[in-house]
């Protein structure tokens, strides 16, 4: 073999070593994006859940809700009114975020199932529709629109005290 050919094999040898290489991180990327991505995820389901454990935890969080979900008139408070909106917002921002991490395929079905059902549950109160009809533009249009098509299809809300 001629100096020529023996430095044609090495070069082969470089590219195919840089190829393997390009490979390997590609793959050490999208296992990171995929880690970083399920974590933002987690973030978004553990905002969420802190909601609810301040309703149960505080008395006059559990008020708020009971007497807003059943209409914002029982709010007559506006100090209450604005708490109840807050509460509203605290938990349809990260659905938000979590429709469209499902519009990208991101969230698995279990959790989209999940939290969806819970959201729908509060979209079937009187006072989910009250404070969507004042404050709905806060969101994006496709997010309104998704809204929309689920309270087309929503049975009505169960309270405990049926």
């Amino acid at each position: 073999m001629n100096w020529d050919a023996i430095g044609a094999v090495a070069e082969l040898l470089a590219a195919l070593g840089v190829i393997v290489s390009l490979v390997y991180l590609a793959g050490q990327v999208r296992g990171s994006l995929n880690q970083s991505r399920q974590a933002a995820i987690q973030s978004l389901v553990n905002q969420m859940n802190n909601v609810w454990t301040q309703v149960a935890a505080d008395r006059s969080h559990a008020d708020i809700w009971v007497r807003g979900s059943r209409g914002v008139a029982n709010l007559p408070d506006e100090t209450d009114g604005v708490r109840f909106s807050a509460f509203m917002l605290s938990i349809f921002r990260p659905y938000e975020e979590l429709f469209y991490y499902r519009r990208d395929g991101i969230v698995d079905d279990w959790t989209w199932e999940s939290i969806g059902s819970q959201c729908h549950a509060l979209m079937g109160t009187p006072g989910f529709s009250d404070w969507w009809s004042k404050r709905g533009s806060w969101f994006s249009s496709a997010f309104q629109e998704h809204i929309q098509e689920t309270l087309e299809a929503l049975p009505d809300y169960q309270r405990w005290s049926k």
